[in-house]
């Protein structure tokens, strides 16, 4: 492959990459701002903690405009819990084992029980815990391992003894709460070995969280969309736009390399290149050929390339000057003709497209693209 094609492509993976991470930033301060993965992730556990009922609905979002509507729920709708710097108090899940024959009375203290659950959860989880935006908790990630030694806590299991375990079992069953499947089948696995049971529920919950993290990506993948289509628009990056300029640049320095080279022939060629662009960047200027000084204008043109242009289109654009500081002009005229231009449209469209893959996507074709190695490929290497 030729080498200006490589650069092409180098050039348009760092101009994604860099406008990836910005899609990404502004995602994760909404994110952070809203707490929607803590409000996710606590939708989630009290789902499967609190008592079942059918007609009961589920917490956690099935669309993405429920994802927005969990971000910005009152706080008396608010998943999470209260934000408590405290520590734990002993579990009374399992203070008296539940009778042979279950009444409606037990039933409902079991239901009782079963709806603090979350509380007493969360409680085992507070040193995890940090300060939060409006004193809710912001856990939004608990360890496979650190939710397994919780659901024993919450057993009070003695030493030498694992009875209090089946009773906490049956009081999961009276109370209808949907983590009895998974726990009973964990404890019936292990046959009482806590270890093993350990490891079940480790495997049981970390699988959950994959599961979740697919289904948060899946309702968040709209809003990456509408991120990428405004960062897109307001910056005006056209990718075919871009890649023309880069073609442009590589032209650019081939003619420049042939004058310092010894080859006249290429001067007026260079001069009129240089004509080209002053008449691009200064509309109406009326200097003519004879005026542009071709060793001035390769010096700007190679000092101020196009990934450093990169948002001199956007409503609010950047000048970069190696002799002077970096400028912020308004430029909103050039950027509304811009957008409204039909032959920019389709560029728009590829730039939101490629931004839909990510920052990581990018920078992974950039680091096979120029040959740099992970610090894990390196450590591996090594070893």
């Amino acid at each position: 492959m030729s080498s200006v094609y490589i650069e092409l492509v180098i050039g348009l993976a760092l101009a994604f990459a860099t406008l990836s991470l910005l899609v990404s930033g502004i995602q994760e301060g909404m994110t952070r701002l809203l707490g929607l993965r803590a409000k996710f992730l606590w939708a989630y556990l009290r789902d499967q903690l609190e008592a079942f009922a059918e007609n009961k609905e589920s917490r956690l979002p099935a669309s993405t405009f429920q994802m927005l509507r969990l971000g910005f729920v009152r706080e008396i709708n608010d998943p999470r819990l209260k934000c408590v710097n405290k520590p734990a108090p002993p579990a009374s899940v399992t203070e008296a084992a539940p009778p042979a024959g279950v009444t409606e009375a037990d039933a409902k203290t079991a239901e009782e029980q079963t709806a603090k659950l979350p509380t007493k959860l969360y409680e085992r989880l507070r040193e995890i815990d940090g300060k939060s935006r409006r004193n809710f908790t912001s856990i939004s990630q608990i360890p496979p391992t650190r939710f397994a030694a919780a659901i024993l806590e919450l057993a009070e299991l003695k030493e030498g003894t694992t009875n209090e375990f089946g009773q906490f079992l049956e009081k999961l069953r009276i109370g209808k709460s949907p983590l009895h499947g998974p726990v009973n089948s964990a404890w019936r696995a292990a046959q009482g070995d806590l270890v093993k049971f350990s490891s079940g529920v480790e495997s049981w919950f970390d699988g959950e969280m994959q599961r979740m993290s697919r289904l948060y990506r899946h309702h968040t993948r709209w809003i990456v969309f509408w991120i990428a289509l405004v960062v897109t628009l307001f910056t005006a990056f056209d990718a075919l736009a871009y890649g023309r300029a880069l073609l442009g640049d590589a032209a650019f320095r081939a003619e420049a390399v042939a004058v310092a080279s010894g080859d006249p022939d290429k001067l007026e060629e260079l001069r009129d290149e240089c004509v080209a662009l002053q008449a691009e960047g200064e509309e109406g200027s009326d200097q003519g050929g004879d005026a542009v000084n071709p060793y001035t204008c390769v010096s700007d043109v190679l000092g101020n390339p196009s990934f450093v242009r990169i948002l001199g289109d956007a409503a609010v654009s950047v000048d970069v000057s190696v002799e002077e500081e970096p400028n912020f002009n308004w430029n909103f005229r050039d950027w509304w003709q811009r957008t409204h231009s039909p032959p920019h449209w389709i560029g728009f469209i590829l730039t939101v497209v490629a931004l839909l893959f990510g920052g990581p996507f990018w920078w992974d074709i950039l680091r096979r693209l120029t040959g740099v190695r992970s610090a894990q490929s390196i450590s591996s290497t090594k070893g």
